[in-house]
C-alpha cells in the first residue's frame, strides 16, 4: 500500500501536467493499479474541482467492493474524473488470484477479513457516475494479457477512448493523449487489435500486485 501511495502521488502530478497542458486523458489501470489510480484521483480538499481524466477503466480492480459509494474510500464525488458515467469498473467473476488471495491482503492492511474485491464482484451497489460490468464470459482469470485478450474488455477501452477523442476534438484541444489523438474508432479498434496480439503472445502468470 506504501508503494501505492508513492505511485499515486507521481501519478497525480502528471496529471495535473497534462491538464495544464490541456490534454486530455482516459486511464485505464489493472488490479493495484485501479488503488493507485483511485488515488491519484481523490481530491484532497474542497478547491480541487477540476477534473483530471475524462474516464476512468478499472480492471479487475484489488479495492474493496465499496469504496467508491458515499463516504467510501475513493468517493465518486471527490474523484478529479468528468461528470457522467466516467468510472467504468469491469469485473470477472473468475477472478481466483482475487478470491483466494484479496482477503488475506486486506486482513494485512488492517482492513478485516470481509472484505470483498471490486474486480470479482462489482460495485457494491449504485452509484451516480460509476458502470459497473461483468465481463466474466471473456476473462478467465487475473493476468492482465488474459483481460486484454477479452474481445469485451477491449471494446469497453475503445468506447471509453472514442468518447475521449470526442470531447478532445469538440474542445479543440492542442494537445491529447496518444491514442486519443486517433479521430476514427476504426483505427482505435486496429489499436485494440494490435494490443490483443501482443498479449497473446505473453499471457504470463496470474499476480495481485501487477
Amino acid at each position: 500500500r506504501q508503494s501505492a501511495m508513492v505511485a499515486a502521488s507521481r501519478l497525480r502530478a502528471t496529471l495535473i501536467a497534462l491538464h495544464a497542458a490541456g490534454c486530455t486523458v482516459t486511464l485505464v489501470s489493472h488490479s493495484m493499479g485501479c488503488r493507485v489510480a483511485l488515488r491519484a484521483l481523490l481530491a484532497d480538499n474542497e478547491g480541487e474541482d477540476h477534473a483530471l481524466c475524462s474516464r476512468v477503466v478499472l480492471l479487475g480492480a484489488a479495492v474493496d467492493h465499496s469504496v467508491l459509494g458515499h463516504q467510501g474510500e475513493f468517493d465518486r464525488q471527490k474523484l478529479r474524473v468528468a461528470a457522467g458515467n466516467s468510472v467504468v469498473v469491469l469485473y470477472s467473476e473468475h477472478d481466483e488470484v482475487l478470491r483466494k488471495f484479496f482477503q488475506w491482503g486486506e486482513a494485512l492492511a488492517g482492513d478485516g477479513i470481509s472484505r470483498k474485491p471490486m474486480g470479482r464482484v462489482g460495485v457494491a451497489h449504485d452509484v451516480d457516475g460509476v458502470l459497473s460490468i461483468s465481463v466474466s464470459a471473456s476473462v478467465p482469470a487475473h493476468n492482465p494479457n488474459q483481460w486484454l485478450l477479452s474481445h469485451q474488455v477491449l471494446a469497453h477501452i475503445s468506447a471509453n477512448l472514442a468518447h475521449t477523442t470526442e470531447e478532445a476534438h469538440t474542445a479543440n484541444e492542442a494537445c491529447v493523449t496518444d491514442i486519443a489523438d486517433k479521430p476514427d474508432i476504426a483505427r482505435q479498434h486496429g489499436w485494440c487489435a494490435d494490443l490483443h496480439e501482443s498479449c497473446s503472445s505473453n499471457d504470463g502468470h496470474d499476480e495481485l500486485n501487477e
